[in-house]
């Protein structure tokens, strides 16, 4: 009975797996890229152009980069670097807090890998207002540091129950400033497992911990289709997380099952 259970249960989770990422590799199938899989290297040849953009940074994942850089600089999307439309780590207006303001707080155990979900604490602004990273609704989260940049700890704050939030300082914060970024699509660039693997190509040490360093999100090379085709892109990655999540929970749900009915067995 259990065997039979565990068996079903991991076919749920697998076939969950199986959606979001053929869901993934549709939207950039579309965007006309297609990723060859990471492979270290322990030299990488540097232009010019690529050392002024990001720099010299000499670890196994600097030729991946600087491909992944050069590939999305030759689609016929791309515009141009992505602090030319998103602001990163943004200001917001805080004069009209007050000590008891409410805020909402995400802790970085608090997000949720690659699905798009945290889950949000509201608390008084006295016991955020420093310290923290200040973001507002609309904004997309994006860890910084190992190893929750490379297992995807991201999300957009879209459902946040307050205008305002606060979060630890090791994420990044991605503010639209333009009308042609539709940061949903944006999300499911920057979850995307071949770029989390390049991002490592610019990690830097600080307190004995390493992050990805800012030029990374600020000298990456932005590709954006149109603003309908972002939506219709970012529609089938969304639609596919929330069909995965109820495959999910019938998985755990039908294992609980057969978890009662066994005790049940045993005790009769």
């Amino acid at each position: 009975m259990m065997d039979d259970a565990a068996h079903g249960r991991s076919h749920k989770l697998q076939e969950a797996k199986i959606v979001v990422e053929y869901a993934g590799k549709s939207v950039f199938a579309a965007l006309g890229i297609t990723f060859e899989n990471y492979a270290p290297s322990i030299f990488s040849c540097l232009s010019l152009k690529d050392i002024r953009e990001t720099g010299v940074y000499c670890n196994p994942y600097s030729a991946y980069l600087h491909y992944i850089f050069a590939m999305f600089r030759n689609n016929p999307f791309y515009v141009g670097h992505l602090e030319d439309y998103v602001d990163i780590n943004p200001s917001i207006q805080r004069s009209d807090f007050t000590d008891s303001s409410l805020v909402s707080f995400v802790s970085m155990q608090a997000v949720a890998e690659r699905v798009n979900h945290a889950e949000y604490e509201i608390c008084e602004y006295a016991k955020v207002k420093t310290g923290f990273m200040p973001f507002q609704r609309g904004d997309l989260l994006w860890a910084k540091i190992t190893p929750f940049m490379q297992n995807g700890k991201s999300f957009l704050a879209a459902e946040m129950p307050t205008e305002f939030g606060f979060c630890s300082t090791d994420f990044y914060v991605l503010r639209s400033k333009s009308k042609k970024v539709y940061m949903p699509y944006l999300w499911i660039l920057f979850s995307e497992e071949h770029i989390l693997e390049a991002a490592q190509a610019m990690l830097s040490s600080s307190a004995g911990k390493q992050r990805v360093t800012d030029s990374f999100l600020r000298k990456f090379p932005l590709i954006l289709p149109s603003l309908e085709m972002q939506k219709e892109l970012a529609d089938k990655v969304f639609l596919a997380l929330v069909q995965a999540n109820t495959l999910r929970q019938e998985a755990e749900q039908g294992w609980q099952d057969a978890k009662v009915k066994f005790e049940n067995k045993l005790l009769e």
